[in-house]
This record gives C-alpha cells, sequence and structure tokens, in this order.
C-alpha cells in the first residue's frame, strides 16, 4: 500500500511533463509529405490519449448483433480472439461504423479455425465514423448466421 501515493506522484510528474511540451512543429513539418502539417496541440492530445487513455472492449460471445468499440474517431490498436466450437469456423468482421448488420461491408475478415485462438496487431488502424465487431458463421460479408459456438474477444483502441 505504501507505493500507492509514489505512484500517484510519478504519474502526475508525468502527466505534468506531458502538459508542458512545446512541439517546433516548423522543424517537423519539413520532413513530412507535402500537404500534411503536424499542430503542435494537437500531437500532444495524441500523446496523453495514447499513454493515459488506452481502452478495452470485451465480449465473450460475440455474435451477429454487432458490438460496438466507439463512435466517431479512433485507433483500433490490437485484436484478441477465440473460438470455441468444435468443429466450426468463426469469422470476426471489423466495420468502419458505430453499428453494422449483415448489409455492411467489413473493412477486416479474420478466419477462426475451430478451438483456436489469435492476437491481431492491427498496427494503429485509423477509424472514422466509429468501429464495432460482429461474428459469423460464414465468410460472406452479407452472412447473417451465428457462429455455432462462442467467439470471445478483447479489443484495444484509443479514441481521438
Amino acid at each position: 500500500m505504501s507505493n500507492i501515493p509514489n505512484a500517484s506522484r510519478r504519474l502526475d510528474s508525468v502527466v505534468n511533463s506531458l502538459a508542458s511540451i512545446n512541439v517546433d512543429t516548423t522543424s517537423i513539418n519539413t520532413k513530412i509529405p507535402s500537404g500534411l502539417t503536424v499542430d503542435g496541440a494537437a500531437l500532444r492530445v495524441a500523446i496523453e490519449n495514447w499513454v493515459f487513455c488506452r481502452n478495452i472492449y470485451r465480449n465473450f460471445a460475440l455474435g451477429v448483433t454487432s458490438g460496438q468499440l466507439f463512435t466517431g474517431s479512433g485507433y483500433v490498436l490490437k485484436l484478441m480472439y477465440a473460438n470455441t466450437s468444435s468443429s466450426d469456423f468463426a469469422y470476426l468482421k471489423l466495420y468502419q461504423a458505430a453499428t453494422a448488420t449483415s448489409a455492411s461491408t467489413p473493412v477486416l475478415t479474420l478466419p477462426i479455425p475451430p478451438n483456436s485462438g489469435n492476437v491481431f496487431e492491427v498496427n494503429y488502424n485509423s477509424v472514422s465514423g466509429g468501429a464495432c465487431l460482429r461474428a459469423t458463421l460464414n465468410i460472406a460479408d452479407n452472412d447473417n448466421n451465428a457462429p455455432t459456438s462462442n467467439v470471445i474477444v478483447n479489443v484495444t483502441y484509443i479514441t481521438s
């Protein structure tokens, strides 16, 4: 218990350090492609979000009804998933929308073999308009058949 106040002081120190960051956007902007610029305040907010506001979505029985990760803009970082079926594949589908149905087109479809799981590093996939997941029995974008067993997902993401 005695370490908690020390950890809190260290966290306050990091927050204060982040708040005082002054970015020389002129030198950064000379090194990025033409037409793009970096705003120091936006960069500071992005760093604060990355360090302090990582979110986790968990669902232990994802199906054809979409599971909402977030609305608005954000970044999907990592998908951890498993299929508990002993015989059937399941398909995990990521959508760039706050909700999705079988009429929606996923931006990513991951097959999950029976009795298996995996971790997929999305590597900062920027999403606008929200993000959600569905799990289906078949690979077709318009499939509306529920998996025969539980599809378990854990997703880490940040919102902007």
